[in-house]
């Protein structure tokens, strides 16, 4: 028992030998590097382990002070996009300095480890110069190349020809962020001197994805015709209009209730004829037939009349029937609606020299069924007539000079047919008002 306590003291005593020596060694180690850079520390290529800050520093400046004037950098995006900075358009320089302080103050607070790791594991340590460089001029050379790399965004669009419906993809846009460039090319500049920098649009940091308002998914229930209506154009001093008006029309799209960006979630009618650049005058007969074809197509696919607005004639027109005209004006005939599907819809218009027709695309899911639109005249007021003597026709003679129109009350329905049963929905009751003739008579004989 004797025997093993002493050989376990003489173990221990060993011990705490070893571990003061190591200490003590590390501690002289320590002491020894004061003042000096840990070893294996490189300023990029340039080595500067186990040197003064001093002695650093004038290597560092040697090293760069062979940079060319004509030295620069090289920003690359995308394969296809390049653009070169000289170092002296920008004032570039390397602060010599700064940069001996960072290789000299690597991780201070764990000194000794690395200090360690330098002696014992060779492990090479690098740093980057620091760089100074004028920033307002760098930034004027990346506007230059802003003009290569930005790019706008594109909707995805969708077409209606010939009774099909085809889809076109949308495409990102590009834009160069500018402060985070700066940062890209500050932090990376000491080590690319007349090599290439890439901007890689995919970090999204540099270069910035743009969407676009409207993607493909945007059109996802948009598989059908789901209405349509037609009516004839009756004169011909409107067809400019209703022309301008169709095109303006053409690909208009509503989206549906759980959309979120407002802009597409109404429609205007006189907006949208706006943005097309088309005037409005004292009367507008054409776009009023135009937005009256679109109202009834719109009454078709089913949309509750509380989420329509429309201003109605006084009197009845001649190319669509009572009940479903729009008068359309720029300060007091807006048409407005929204969409309370919750799928998109997109308005299309096909026209000729005789009649406009408006399709309305969307989605025939669960529950759809054909519509149709009756309206059923319930009263009728003939036209007063009010007569003028003409001496210049033949006595009795009569001739029209404006005829009338007839007073009508009329009731809307909208009607469908669901498992064989007819259903007859009266919508609303519009009025209109008389219109009197003036007929001019002969003389009596």
């Amino acid at each position: 028992m004797l025997k093993h306590n002493k050989v376990y003291i003489i173990l221990m005593i060993l011990f705490f030998q070893s571990v003061l020596s190591i200490t003590l060694g590390l501690f002289f180690l320590h002491f020894s590097s004061k003042g000096h850079i840990l070893p294996n520390v490189y300023v990029s290529t340039l080595y500067v382990g186990n040197y003064t800050k001093s002695k650093a520093v004038s290597a560092i400046k040697e090293h760069y002070d062979k940079i060319s004037e004509d030295s620069g950098i090289l920003i690359k995006c995308d394969d296809d996009k390049e653009y070169r900075i000289k170092l002296s358009d920008i004032e570039f320089s390397i602060d010599c300095e700064a940069t001996a302080d960072e290789a000299y103050y690597i991780k201070e607070d764990n000194r000794l480890a690395r200090l360690i790791k330098g002696f014992f594991a060779n492990k090479k340590i690098t740093i980057y110069p620091v760089v100074k460089i004028n920033e307002e001029k760098l930034k004027k050379h990346l506007e230059e190349f802003a003009l290569l790399v930005d790019k706008a965004p594109v909707n995805a669009r969708i077409n209606f020809q010939n009774g099909e419906i085809s889809k076109i993809p949308h495409q990102l846009g590009m834009k160069l962020n500018i402060p985070n460039s700066i940062e890209k090319i500050k932090s990376e500049i000491g080590n690319n001197l007349n090599s290439t920098i890439e901007f890689n649009p995919e970090n999204n940091y540099e270069i910035n994805w743009i969407w676009p308002e409207l993607t493909l998914s945007d059109f996802n229930g948009i598989d059908s015709v789901i209405s349509s209506y037609s009516t004839p154009i009756t004169d011909f001093k409107d067809n400019k209009s209703i022309v301008q008006a169709a095109k303006a029309l053409n690909g208009f799209l509503v989206m549906g209730s759980d959309f979120n960006n407002r802009k597409y979630k109404e429609f205007s009618f006189v907006n949208r004829m706006k943005e097309k650049g088309i005037s409005f005058e004292k009367t507008n007969e054409g776009l009023s037939q135009v937005a009256s074809t679109l109202y009834a197509a719109l009454l078709k696919t089913g949309i509750d009349v509380d989420y329509i607005y429309r201003k109605k004639h006084n009197a009845i027109v001649e190319y669509i029937e009572p009940g479903l005209d729009v008068e359309i004006s720029e300060k007091e005939g807006d048409f407005t609606f929204k969409n309370p599907f919750d799928f998109p819809i997109a308005v299309f218009t096909e026209y000729d020299d005789r009649n406009i027709t408006v399709y309305i695309l969307g989605s025939k899911g669960n529950g759809y069924s054909k519509k149709e639109i009756e309206t059923r005249v319930v009263q009728k007021i003939e036209p007063p007539v009010l007569r003028t003597v003409n001496y210049d026709l033949k006595p009795l003679e009569e001739k029209v000079v404006i005829s009338g129109k007839p007073g009508i009350e009329v009731e809307v329905y909208r009607v469908s047919e669901e498992n064989g049963k007819i259903n007859s929905d009266l919508l609303y009751i519009d009025s209109y008002e008389a219109v009197e003739s003036i007929v001019q008579v002969g003389p009596k004989r």
